[in-house]
């Protein structure tokens, strides 16, 4: 699954809702037996800052070139 945007709108940003909508997509990936593609810069963040053991295992490496 490519995650490749996430957008919070403005009034609702710096509260904790880019992360939220972020961690319900790796479950969702996780109970569908997906594996995420974090092509979004914030994705991509997450999976390597706030991920837990078990999201990063599902997460597919970048390659530099993308």
């Amino acid at each position: 699954m490519d995650i490749y945007h996430t957008r919070v709108p403005v009034e609702h940003q710096g509260r904790g809702v880019a992360k939220l909508l972020v961690d319900e997509a790796f479950k969702y990936a996780a109970d569908n037996n997906l594996k995420v593609l974090p092509t979004c810069t914030y994705v991509d963040k997450f999976a390597k800052d706030f991920a837990s053991a078990e999201q990063k295992k599902i997460v597919l490496p970048l390659q530099e070139n993308l």
